[in-house]
């Protein structure tokens, strides 16, 4: 572009989404009124994030015994398709973990299914999920408490009745 000097000119590089990732060199050169100089610059391309992984809810309180469900996305940026598998760490001892699917292309969802035993860890559990995949990865925090479960459940059926006086009613508890 022609300019006047003294002037600053602006230099606008795109790297496309297919431009492979490293270093390049760049070699600037301006010329005019007879005379030409050169300046050199260097330029990183780095990958784009590839895809997006959010996790709703994330955190969950169950008691002992029971199942949390989660749900993760996995949201492909430009044109990412590579298919993306899902992994999570830092769960208590008799926590089993079920992704559906598994690994998922972008963009998707992955229910995540949580299930608890008896003796499973009391207390707050903080996990990791990773998402991996196209050479990129992506980690979330998500946390799980775990309450103890109850000793029993009382429930009385019907929840409601009625009676004449003077008689007798049964029900079932």
């Amino acid at each position: 572009n022609p300019s006047t000097p003294p002037s600053n000119v602006i230099l606008t590089v795109t790297a496309g989404s297919q431009t492979p990732a490293g270093t390049y060199a760049l070699l600037v050169t301006g010329s005019g009124g007879g005379f030409m100089h050169s300046t050199s610059a260097e330029l990183s391309v780095v990958l784009h994030e590839g895809f997006v992984l959010a996790i709703e809810p994330t955190s969950r309180s169950i008691a002992q015994g029971q199942s949390a469900v989660y749900m993760a996305r996995v949201t492909g940026l430009y044109d990412f398709a590579e298919s993306v598998q899902l992994t999570l760490s830092g769960l208590p001892t008799g926590v089993s973990v079920t992704m559906t699917p598994n690994p998922i292309a972008p963009s998707g969802a992955v229910t995540i299914t949580l299930a608890t035993v008896l003796t499973t860890s009391i207390g707050t559990h903080i996990l990791t999920l990773v998402g991996a995949g196209g050479g990129r990865s992506h980690t979330l925090p998500m946390t799980l408490t775990i309450t103890s479960h109850p000793d029993f459940v009382l429930a009385i059926e019907p929840m409601m009745g009625t009676i004449r006086q003077s008689r007798t009613a049964t029900t079932r508890a």
